[in-house]
């Protein structure tokens, strides 16, 4: 598995132009906004993961897959390597976001309060690991260019259905008390707990992408 990862951090590497041009234009972001630190904390966490993503697509190449497979490993294990390095790349940008948004916030003289700047902040990683959860399993069952196709049908499709259920919902009469009185008891969580229920939705979201991606690995043809 250590050689898996020496391979897709040479990969990340190799575009460190473009890294070092998105932390420039998150830090231009970040003073133009008013709410600089938020922002620049998610955009450098989403977008740090998602790039990492490209490694698949070098995987992919002129039937790299299969001289992976050669290797000492098995489609299992390059499962876990790259939710494992995904996730570490995830939390590394999280991290940068975090330094940029406190220099940003102490350059335009912004008083932050704590507690809400961490809750915020650390708010950003389980919903980060979710959109990875779904991306992954996506981009090994369709490859690059038919994942991108499939995540639009599948966002699209889950909005669609969601319009359709409420419109039905709302003719049928039927009444929402019940997700209001959840919603308004959620609202009365502390910050922490917020976090700690989020962290374990993710938690349980990655477990079941996990085994998926694990079940489209052994199955793919090479």
């Amino acid at each position: 598995m250590a050689g898996l990862f020496e391979k897709d951090l040479r990969l990340v590497l190799h575009r460190k132009q473009s890294l070092l041009l998105f932390v420039a234009v998150a830090l231009l972001l970040g003073v133009s906004q008013e709410d600089g630190g938020s922002f620049v904390i998610g955009y450098i966490t989403m977008l740090g993961s998602i790039f990492t993503i490209s490694t698949f697509s070098y995987d992919e190449f002129d039937n790299g897959y299969a001289f992976l497979m050669t290797l000492p490993i098995n489609p299992k294990t390059y499962v876990v390597e790259k939710y494992l390095f995904t996730g570490l790349s995830a939390l590394i940008s999280w991290g940068v976001g975090v330094v940029i948004a406190v220099a940003v916030n102490v350059f335009k003289g912004i008083g932050m309060d704590p507690g809400e700047f961490w809750v915020t902040a650390l708010m950003f990683l389980p919903v980060c690991a979710i959109l990875l959860s779904i991306m992954i399993p996506v981009q090994l069952k369709y490859g690059a260019e038919k994942s991108r196709i499939a995540l639009v049908v599948v966002v699209g499709g889950a909005l669609a259905i969601g319009v359709f259920a409420k419109n039905l919902v709302k003719s049928l009469g039927v009444s929402f008390a019940g997700v209001e009185n959840l919603v308004e008891r959620i609202g009365t969580w502390s910050p922490v707990l917020l976090v700690a229920a989020a962290a374990v939705v993710a938690a349980v979201v990655v477990g079941i992408s996990l085994l998926i991606s694990q079940r489209v690995m052994v199955t793919k043809e090479f």
